[in-house]
């Protein structure tokens, strides 16, 4: 993580030469870092990068690595909209599997396995929406991607996506054919 963190640099929006940009506010920033510390504050958590803010004008919030956190921190069970990572440790398949479930958020994962069929067997396995195996985030345009649950809704890609904008209106007319003839 350090290797990846140290090229970090930082940079408003017309700063061609960042390659991080700020956080929206600064009350995003308060509530990242909030966060953060009090996933630092709970047993066995380990910052294995950063997590100090920097001293800069503007809104940003350093890459931050947390490992080992527990399932009912506020970062696990929240979007974080900031540039933080957990990282959590498993012995068993069913483990990894309560842990992904065990959020009310399902807008994608990722699966990572030498095995595909263990790949897949866990992927059948997850309750969100998309998911990758030995990748993260590539999406095509015939497919639809979007989450539901405290993911949002909506769709955007795909025929689902255009589907959303239409309001379909059934008629249907039942004709008596004892009449039809008059």
């Amino acid at each position: 993580s350090g290797v990846i963190a140290g090229q970090v640099r930082m940079g408003d929006n017309l700063d061609p030469a960042g390659n991080m940009r700020p956080l929206v506010s600064a009350s995003q920033q308060d509530r990242v870092a909030a966060m953060v510390d009090e996933a630092r504050q709970l047993g066995g958590v380990v910052c294995a990068h950063s997590g100090e803010r920097p001293s800069c004008p503007d809104f940003f919030y350093p890459p931050t690595l947390l490992v080992k956190v527990p399932q009912a921190a506020t970062i696990v069970q929240k979007e974080t909209f900031g540039p933080v990572v957990t990282i959590t440790p498993y012995d068993t398949e069913e483990e990894a599997v309560g842990y992904v479930n065990g959020t009310l958020f399902d807008l994608g994962g990722s699966v990572w396995s030498r095995s595909i069929e263990r790949a897949i067997r866990v992927a059948e396995r997850l309750r969100v929406r998309t998911v990758w195996i030995s990748g993260h985030g590539a999406t095509i345009a015939e497919v639809p991607f979007g989450g539901g649950l405290e993911s949002g809704f909506g769709k955007d890609l795909g025929i689902a996506a255009i589907e959303q904008f239409t309001d379909v209106k059934h008629v249907a007319i039942t004709i008596d054919r004892g009449e039809a003839g008059s």
